[in-house]
């Protein structure tokens, strides 16, 4: 009673919660660290008990009192010094803080929760400040320097700042020599930001041959080296490469055991994040979704059971599911887990704005797939607009910008500005990228679709052959991103009138599908929709009919709410209707259509109902 009227008594502004805490203690426990004051109290009616300022209690649980809607209840449990989980715990940041110095780990601190202003207002003083002759300790105050940077977005002064820690540094004594392996690794992290990835790989595999050599059995950081050197031959489209290395990784980290993670210290818990994160993206780009999935979902789990709320690493976890759902087609699912990654770096406050914008890129093509290319514009624009602030012209982050804003003019019917986009990706993508890398194919395969709608069926044939190409070279036979090529190669020639050549394709296509995908999925219902459009050109109505049925039917089962592929299938049936003089099919046909699209502008609907609006606008990319 009495702390409900103290908590009632608050004068509380809109960002104030009234808290009562209910606090359980077990006597029996010898350690527990409490004593109660109640007789040599003055007021002993209020049975208050002293705590120790070190307590540490569990949270049973939060919720609202019964008697106080405004007032919420927290239930503690007061844990004793000798808990077994406690000293887990407390274990593990005592070694992860071992001989370091106060002000050290207060920078370590900020720097784990994303404060890098805090970061180097500490390190400015403590250089400043530094007038011994310590090499080790100047070579550590200029590398942290250096990681705030990178943490910022800013990898150029990361360089600098851990050039002139190496610089400093002498390799010949043990101290140092520990100190610049973790400079060489930040140094990989940032050049790999820079897109300089052979240097990248150079310093990693610098710092890891050192770290061997000197201390063969540090499993755990020669484990993240591994990943972190996958990880880049992941990003240069060498899968392979960096799936035997993630193999390597997996033997390194796999030494602790199950469950692990989840007594240990924020920055490792942050390490399983990383591995699990990066090794189910591996599996997304080879089209392996259902490893992505498992993957990605444990380092989920990881981050919900451990780290707090808006720990700023959630958002790469959370973005990271959320991409492997698109890929499964489950857009409204992905699109969830992009806004989740948003709402947890704004509430983060961290400093670095182009984390903001993988965001933002991120729900902007969750957008497209669902067909809403207004706010896929908007959200685009935002992360156009910070990665232009920041990143160099020619930066490889900003082609898969323009392919992604290029596809909603696409969709929008504006070919010429979404070949405006395509070819400012391409331009980058061929200077910057390594040769038959994944990202590039992508974009031909973009612009390949906007000329084959633009009747330009040559040059929309030459782009989807070097997409081809490039897939070829890069992917495995059976690689999903070839149902894609495949597709629309196959639409180019029945729109040339070859329906060999693309009945072919169809079914190299068909192929792949039957061998990697169960029979009722969405990847079946816009297969089933692309190959009925080749016998509408064929003008075999029939068949055109029954696989628009059947791409309807696999659409309905799948339970996927798709309103661009509904669109589609129901705009090639009342096509088929109207040719066949069916006209209330024709009529039923366009009332569906008109439901999905309640938003469209009356132009457009008027495009469809003259029929002419294109039939194969492109939804497999």
């Amino acid at each position: 009673d009495v702390a409900l009227m103290f908590a009632n008594a608050c004068e509380v502004n809109s960002d104030t919660i009234k808290v009562v805490f209910k606090m359980t203690i077990d006597p029996t426990l010898e350690s527990t660290p409490y004593v109660e004051t109640q007789k040599i109290c003055a007021h002993e009616a209020e049975e208050e008990i002293l705590f120790s300022m070190h307590s540490i209690c569990r949270i049973n649980y939060c919720q609202p009192m019964k008697c106080s809607d405004d007032v919420w209840e927290i239930s503690l449990i007061l844990t004793s010094d000798n808990d077994p989980e406690l000293q887990a715990i407390t274990g593990a940041i005592r070694d992860q803080v071992n001989d370091v110095p106060g002000w050290h780990c207060v920078a370590s601190l900020f720097l784990i929760l994303g404060k890098f202003k805090e970061v180097h207002e500490i390190y400015d003083n403590l250089l400043q400040l530094q007038q011994t002759n310590d090499i080790g300790e100047i070579t550590n105050l200029l590398q942290f320097h250096g990681i705030a940077k990178l943490g910022e977005g800013n990898p150029d002064d990361s360089i600098k700042l851990l050039k002139e820690a190496i610089k400093r540094g002498q390799p010949d004594l043990p101290v140092t020599q520990a100190i610049l392996d973790s400079v060489y690794v930040n140094m990989g992290m940032s050049y790999f930001q820079k897109v300089g990835y052979p240097k990248a790989i150079s310093f990693y595999e610098k710092a890891l041959k050192s770290k061997i050599e000197s201390l063969p059995n540090s499993r755990h950081f020669v484990g993240k080296l591994y990943n972190n050197i996958s990880v880049v031959y992941c990003t240069m489209g060498q899968q392979t490469k960096a799936d035997s290395i993630f193999k390597k990784a997996e033997e390194r980290l796999g030494f602790l055991p199950d469950k692990h993670y989840e007594l240990t210290a924020i920055q490792a818990n942050v390490d399983f994040i990383m591995y699990y994160n990066n090794i189910g993206l591996l599996y997304e780009s080879i089209g392996d979704y259902q490893n992505a999935l498992s993957f990605t979902k444990e380092a989920l789990h990881i981050v919900e059971t451990t780290l707090p709320v808006y720990y700023p690493d959630i958002a790469c976890s959370y973005n990271s599911i959320g991409k492997v759902y698109s890929s499964l087609d489950q857009h409204q699912l992905a699109l969830c887990y992009h806004e989740k990654a948003l709402e947890c770096h704004e509430k983060s406050n961290s400093s670095n704005q182009l984390h903001l914008a993988v965001c933002f890129n991120h729900i902007g093509s969750a957008h497209i797939e669902i067909g809403e290319f207004s706010k896929a514009l908007s959200f685009l624009n935002k992360a156009l607009e910070i990665k232009q602030k920041f990143l160099p012209e020619n930066h490889s982050n900003l082609p898969e910008m323009y392919t992604n804003v290029g596809l909603v003019y696409f969709y929008m019917h504006e070919y010429q500005q979404a070949n405006s986009f395509y070819e400012k990706a391409i331009e980058i993508q061929q200077k910057s990228h390594f040769e038959n890398h994944p990202a590039l194919a992508t974009t031909y395969n973009s612009i390949g679709c906007s000329y084959r709608t633009m009747k330009d069926y040559p040059k929309a044939l030459s782009y989807f052959e070097k997409m081809l190409e490039i897939q070829k070279s890069s992917l495995k036979s059976d690689h999903p991103n070839f149902v894609t090529s495949y597709s629309n190669i196959a639409l180019l020639y029945s729109k040339m009138d070859d329906y060999s050549n693309a009945i072919s394709h169809c079914e190299k296509e068909n192929d792949i599908l039957k061998n990697s995908l169960p029979p009722n999925c969405f990847q079946m219902a816009i297969f089933y929709y692309n190959y009925s459009l080749v016998y509408l050109e064929k003008k075999d109505y029939s068949q055109a009919m029954s696989l628009s049925k059947e791409a309807l039917d696999n659409l309905q089962k799948t339970g996927n709410e798709s309103q661009l592929l509904n669109t589609l299938i129901h705009n090639t049936l009342a096509h088929i209707y109207l040719e066949l003089v069916d006209y209330p099919n024709a009529v039923s046909c366009l009332k569906r259509y008109v439901n999905f699209n309640k938003n469209l502008s009356l132009e457009i609907i008027l495009i469809w109902l003259q029929l002419t609006t294109t039939l194969d606008v492109h939804i497999a990319r």
